[in-house]
């Protein structure tokens, strides 16, 4: 994803129980591409547990320029 020259890419790490990932894709991915619409983010949930667990996997939230917004 090309960024803003002079800008800084953001990358947030979000810690999901497996149980809810579901939830946070969506069917057929609909829920990560809308939240992605929504925010310029590019989203990547990991395939496996986060090293250590049986429970929980990461998601990451990479955002380029400035469309972060906090509020």
């Amino acid at each position: 994803m090309p960024s803003i020259p002079g800008s800084r890419a953001v990358t947030i790490k979000f810690i999901i129980p497996n149980s809810r990932m579901g939830s946070v894709i969506g069917k057929g991915g609909s829920k990560i591409k809308e939240i992605q619409e929504a925010s310029g983010a590019k989203l990547n949930a990991s395939e496996g547990m986060l090293p250590g667990s049986t429970e929980v996997r990461v998601l990451f939230f990479y955002f380029f320029g400035y469309k972060l917004h906090i509020g």
